[in-house]
């Protein structure tokens, strides 16, 4: 279950596992401009280019989505970069969900954990797979890996690092048998959060320091990009 680039390219590597995957579930396409054609989500392209069971549904709590998603008896459900499942859907899996986050839990709790690591200037950050419960990044640790963050990385490169070490995390918990298997619940003193981040943040405050400019330009590049503004007009700084 995923949405976005990110989401795709580590479906990607547990497609070329050996990992059973009976379907995959992403957001209904969208149009995108007047008259234009519906688009799919990356993940949902990825899995019709792959002729992969795509599942595609506007909400969670639809009857026949989670009666088609029901019937194909699954064992696991996993997530990367997608929605808060309700209960009823949560109950589904025999095992249970899984969930691939790119930060060290309980560290950066919620939608933004890259970029806050970067802006914080962090010099090390990871990613966690853990079991879903009822509560938002909340549930027991399966595994954890760290890696750092130089002063070379911007958003764009942890990205790849999350890609390439999330997914062979995820594909270890799930494989290797991991799952139910020395689990820790998670430190309720270390918690911190990143929440999703509003427009108003990518604005650089030229009266901030030198570093702290620095660090919101690396954390919002390639995507969406810092900005100031010059003669009225909008620049955008990568």
């Amino acid at each position: 279950m995923g949405n976005p680039e990110v989401s795709s390219r580590v479906l990607d590597n547990l497609f070329k596992s050996k990992i059973n995957l009976v379907g995959i579930v992403s957001n209904e396409p969208k149009r995108i401009g007047r008259g234009s054609k519906k688009n799919h989500t990356p993940v949902g392209k990825y899995a019709i280019n792959n002729s992969l069971n795509l599942i595609t549904t506007s909400s969670l709590e639809d009857q026949r989505f989670i009666d088609k998603i029901s019937s194909l008896d699954p064992d696991l459900f996993i997530l990367v970069a997608y929605k808060i499942l309700p209960k009823v859907i949560l109950d589904i899996p025999s095992i249970g969900s899984i969930n691939l986050h790119a930060s060290l839990l309980p560290k950066y709790r919620g939608a933004s954990p890259i970029q806050f690591a970067i802006m914080n200037g962090d010099k090390k950050t990871g990613v966690t797979t853990f079991l879903i419960d009822e509560k938002v990044d909340h549930g027991k640790i399966i595994m954890q890996k760290e890696f750092d963050i130089s002063k070379d990385d911007n958003y764009g490169s942890i990205v790849d690092k999350v890609v390439k070490v999330g997914s062979k995390i995820l594909i270890d918990s799930i494989a290797g048998g991991r799952i139910g298997k020395n689990i820790l619940s998670q430190n309720q003193d270390n918690i911190t959060f990143a929440p999703k981040i509003p427009k108003k943040m990518y604005q650089i405050k030229w009266q901030d320091s030198a570093e702290k400019n620095f660090n919101k330009i690396r954390a919002f590049s390639p995507f969406p990009g810092a900005h100031s503004y010059f003669q009225n007009k909008r620049i955008k700084i990568f």
